[in-house]
């Protein structure tokens, strides 16, 4: 394995597959257990009986059996025939790179429908590897993944339609950034528009002729995203509005205004802001302007203490006796919204420690992987809210799927009580582990902000 740089070997008899011996075998089977490998045999340490599909399998039907056998390694074959090995780290860039026909329609696609198209088509898509049981932040990555390459052919499609109309290509460099869980990578089935522009720095003289055209295409970009099936942002956190939209420069100095005056307005800006991750255009400008914000919030103990007084009003919705805390009237009466409750709760936690210690990631279990890493947090601790939080993804992710095969919007609420005895358990500890995290967070922050 360690010669042809392989995660896993392949073990027949007979030309007869018995097994796989993968990296995790190795290290969980064998050297964690202190056998030697020098006497141990494969046959007592290789995983059985092996789990296959057919070469005609769709990537996204074998990354759902990957995830619903708990196996990152997959052989391909035609009966006993073996073609190949595929992994979850191979298939999983694939729904990015073009070679599923979902990616190729999206690159293809010359029109606002033909994006709606694929936009729908990447639901069904994600919907199935729900209903495969893949792990839910896998699934919110793929969404995410595709949803990226859906806001970038639109915003191709913009600026062509622009150049057509006589407004002629960009007149700066700039970048195009998303944010919020399009940055984090976080996608459910019901996401809306968070994005911005960062341009490249030009002569007061040349506004007439720049601000113009970047206000013309925030405007375009916002609609066509909206045609395609991305709702309006409430909060208005979009190209079209100019506090999302502006030079290099301008972005240092509002930065520096939300450092400067960390009131409630600069909070919910910058916690967007912070997630943000640049997917067209020169990315230098992004990386440039990551670097200026994560240098000035470590200083900043104000605007981090704010952030961590808006986190420590929330609570999750579990009384002392660790019963559910749902909606007691209207629509959602019985009902609780795993997104505002748990969801964004453990997101804005890790982000607060991230920021606190520098971590420049900005998915919520990568950061919480980075924070164990440093020692910032108990490795134990991190493992445990990572799985609380893709536990809580899971369980999102299918109840949206189960209301768009009901022919219901897909919304982020869901009814504790109708969950079976086993998976109320896991919602439960999913929460309470959310709630360890904001203890976490309470200890790291106490002595130097005094909370």
């Amino acid at each position: 394995m360690a010669a042809r740089r392989a995660g896993s070997a392949l073990v027949e008899e007979a030309g007869v597959l018995r097994g796989i011996l993968t990296e995790k075998d190795l290290v969980g089977k064998v050297l964690a257990r202190g056998r030697d490998p020098d006497t141990t045999p494969v046959e007592a340490v290789m995983s059985a009986p092996v789990i296959r599909v057919a070469p005609d399998t769709y990537v996204y039907k074998a990354l759902g059996v990957m995830g619903r056998h708990r196996i990152r390694h997959l052989p391909v074959a035609e009966g006993e025939r073996v073609l190949g090995v595929v992994s979850m780290r191979e298939l999983l860039p694939l729904l990015t790179r073009g070679t599923l026909e979902l990616v190729e329609s999206i690159e293809a696609a010359e029109t606002l429908d033909d994006l709606r198209r694929a936009r729908d088509e990447a639901v069904r898509v994600c919907v199935g590897l729900v209903d495969e049981g893949l792990a839910g932040d896998e699934v919110a990555r793929a969404l995410s993944h595709l949803h990226r390459d859906i806001h970038r052919r639109a915003l191709e499609l913009t600026i062509g339609k622009l150049e057509e109309e006589g407004w002629g290509r960009p007149p700066v460099r700039f970048c195009f950034i998303v944010m919020g869980s399009h940055g984090r990578g976080e996608n459910h089935l019901a996401t809306d528009q968070d994005h911005g522009m960062i341009l490249a720095d030009y002569p007061a003289s040349d506004w007439g002729r720049v601000e113009p055209y970047f206000m013309e295409l925030g405007h375009r970009v916002s609609a066509a995203l909206e045609a395609v099936g991305f709702p309006a942002c409430r909060g208005h956190v979009m190209s079209r509005n100019p506090v999302w939209r502006k030079p290099a420069g301008e972005w240092r100095r509002q930065v520096q205004g939300w450092f400067d005056r960390p009131g409630s307005v600069a909070v919910r800006y910058s916690t967007l802001f912070y997630d943000f991750a640049p997917i067209w255009g020169d990315a230098t400008l992004a990386h440039e302007l990551r670097r200026f914000l994560l240098q000035g919030v470590r200083r900043n103990f104000h605007l981090l203490q704010s952030l961590y007084g808006e986190a420590a009003r929330h609570r999750v919705p579990l009384t002392w006796f660790k019963a559910f805390v749902t909606e007691r009237k209207g629509p959602h009466r019985g009902e609780l919204d795993l997104k505002r409750s748990g969801l964004l709760f453990v997101a804005e936690c890790a982000r607060i420690l991230a920021l606190r210690h520098g971590v420049g990631e900005t998915s919520t279990i990568g950061r919480l992987q980075a924070l164990a890493d440093r020692g910032a947090v108990p490795a134990e601790e991190a493992e445990f809210v990572q799985t609380a939080y893709r536990t809580m993804l899971f369980f999102l992710l299918r109840a949206q799927a189960r209301a768009l095969a009901a022919g219901r919007p897909p919304d982020t609420y869901l009814n504790p009580s109708a969950l079976p005895i086993q998976e109320r358990y896991l919602l439960r500890h999913a929460l309470e582990a959310a709630g360890r995290l904001q203890d976490l967070v309470r200890a790291s922050f106490g002595g130097v902000l005094g909370a």
